[in-house]
């Protein structure tokens, strides 16, 4: 008889071999939230869809992602939905699968955002820090003929990789590489100073000499 953790790991090659997902881009994925919300929910949810594409982009826009340790514990899907609150997303219609959060139908990926991160404010707000200046940049895209706006791409996509692997919050890593990234700006910019004023000198020297020799005393 399998163990827990035998049983997880076939579980998962089985996914492995049957589910096809899709890599969207951040703008494909925009629209596609937009259509998804169009009937019903727009109004609430448009102008959380840059939020909604930049919490996705750190799952690297692809809807079979994974981050799961050997015993099929994680993280799945485009939103990275953790493996304790699949059964939260099931209905009186449908008992939610894994498999449904890794194929390329990603109406169940967003049923269940909807249900266990949109509706928890504490998860919101751990997302809006991660997707907030300086670690994001902006995209540009035309959602329709009236609608044109930016939405946020994450820079550093591996952060919840390297926090899963090391059990460290991905805010603080983030947060030390911006650290890093200012810290080796100043010293280009310190040096870069340095240079400007050794040009500088080297300049008026030149220059004092050209003169000397144009117009001999």
């Amino acid at each position: 008889q399998l163990s827990d953790n035998m049983r997880r790991l076939v579980i998962l090659l089985f996914m492995n071999a049957l589910t096809h997902g899709r890599v969207f881009t951040p703008c494909e994925l925009a629209t596609t939230i937009k259509n998804y919300y169009h009937d019903s929910q727009f109004d609430e949810f448009v102008q959380n869809i840059p939020l909604i594409v930049c919490i996705a982009g750190y799952k690297n826009y692809n809807s079979s992602y994974r981050l799961t340790s050997e015993d099929g514990t994680g993280y799945y899907g485009l939103f990275g939905i953790h493996h304790s609150d699949i059964n939260s997303c099931s209905t009186r219609e449908k008992k939610l699968q894994l498999l449904d959060l890794l194929d390329d139908d990603i109406k169940d990926d967003f049923m269940c955002f909807n249900q266990v991160i949109q509706n928890n404010i504490l998860r919101i707000n751990f997302f809006d820090k991660l997707c907030s200046p300086p670690y994001v940049r902006y995209v540009p895209c035309r959602l329709d003929n009236y609608i044109i706006g930016k939405l946020i791409d994450p820079i550093h996509k591996d952060v919840f990789e390297i926090s899963f692997n090391k059990e460290v919050d991905p805010s603080d890593i983030l947060a030390s590489r911006h650290a890093d990234t200012s810290e080796s700006e100043g010293a280009f910019n310190f040096i870069g100073h340095v240079m400007y004023g050794m040009i500088s000198i080297v300049g008026m020297l030149f220059l004092n000499y050209i003169r000397g020799f144009l117009y001999p005393s």
